[in-house]
């Protein structure tokens, strides 16, 4: 059913399309699910580590050392 409705909406599941649903908010559940994945360990290749995402979690561990300190 659901394979159905992403087919329908045009939507291919897929290792891209799991990273853009990632960023977007989806639950990585419902990723998994999507993608067909028994496995939650299947999903580490998808999760998005851009080095924003490394330079935003930088400054985040900064500013949470400067209001602890």
């Amino acid at each position: 059913m659901l394979r159905a409705l992403l087919r329908r909406r045009r939507i291919e599941p897929g290792p891209r399309a799991a990273t853009r649903w990632l960023r977007a908010g989806v639950d990585e559940d419902v990723v998994q699910m999507l993608l067909g994945h028994q496995s939650s360990r299947s999903m580490e290749p998808y999760r998005p580590t851009s080095d924003q995402d490394k330079r935003d979690a930088i400054e985040k561990v900064a500013a949470m050392r400067e209001t602890h300190s």
